[in-house]
């Protein structure tokens, strides 16, 4: 008898674990998303004075690569815009992203050139293959030559390959790169990373993330406000061609 009641108080125990289990295990896929969004919900940005020390070291990496690639023959600097912004991860049934913070910052260069356009772009080619830069999406993009040999029309128009790069830099004990985001800057050729819109068209800049945010996420937003669009008109209404070069790093990710 005394085994019998051991046996049927072990079932019920082990019962009360299985569902307590369960029900854990709805709360937080439901009100999470996963295990690691529910451990991403208690973390937090660190202190101002951290970001700004983050956000300066990616300004000196990306004017340095625009430094390097601005120095094609027959590119002349124009005007230059920023964007930079912070987000809070989502992390919930509807949507989980990999990250409880993310802070990126891009800088983009608008040149003007009176020299032959498709040369341009492929010195242009060159020296970015020169620099180490690789292409960033898989299946593989047309490279800019065969971008060049493919569009029909205005050659300020193809779609060019995204491009990204490894650096070198210290980051703090906070700055958990989940993925190697953080340790790469990303590079876009008349376009912006990971946007398919016309920048000759396009009236703002889009978020420097590459990858889209929900309204709600935006938690800190900083940019020059410049139309891309305006900026083009501007250059060729002058009798020049305008070529764009947008070079984003996420500073923080964690």
């Amino acid at each position: 008898m005394h085994d019998i009641v051991k046996t049927i108080k072990f079932i019920v125990c082990a019962l009360l674990i299985i569902v307590g289990l369960l029900i854990f295990n709805f709360y937080i896929s439901f009100g999470y998303g996963s295990f690691a969004g529910f451990l991403a919900e208690y973390r937090n940005l660190p202190k101002e004075e951290k970001l700004e020390s983050l956000r300066g070291d990616a300004i000196k990496q990306l004017t340095q690569a625009h430094t390097e690639l601005g120095s094609v023959t027959g590119l002349t600097l124009y005007e230059k815009t920023y964007s930079d912004m912070c987000a809070k991860g989502e992390h919930g049934w509807k949507r989980e992203d990999s990250f409880a913070y993310v802070c990126s910052y891009r800088l983009t260069y608008y040149y003007e050139t009176n020299r032959e356009y498709k040369e341009l772009l492929l010195d242009l080619e060159k020296t970015v293959n020169n620099l180490g830069w690789t292409q960033s999406r898989t299946p593989r993009q047309p490279t800019i030559s065969e971008s060049i040999r493919q569009h029909p029309g205005e050659i300020y128009l193809a779609e060019f390959p995204f491009y990204n790069k490894e650096i070198s830099a210290n980051y703090p004990v906070e700055n958990i790169c989940l993925h190697s985001y953080c340790k790469r800057i990303y590079l876009a050729i008349n376009g912006f990373y990971g946007d398919s819109g016309y920048w000759t068209t396009s009236n703002e800049e889009p978020d420097p993330f590459g990858f889209g945010i929900g309204i709600l996420q935006e938690i800190y937003k900083n940019e020059s406000n410049k139309s891309p669009e305006e900026i083009f008109n501007q250059i060729t209404s002058s009798g020049q061609d305008a070529i764009m070069i947008a070079i984003s790093k996420e500073y923080f990710r964690n």
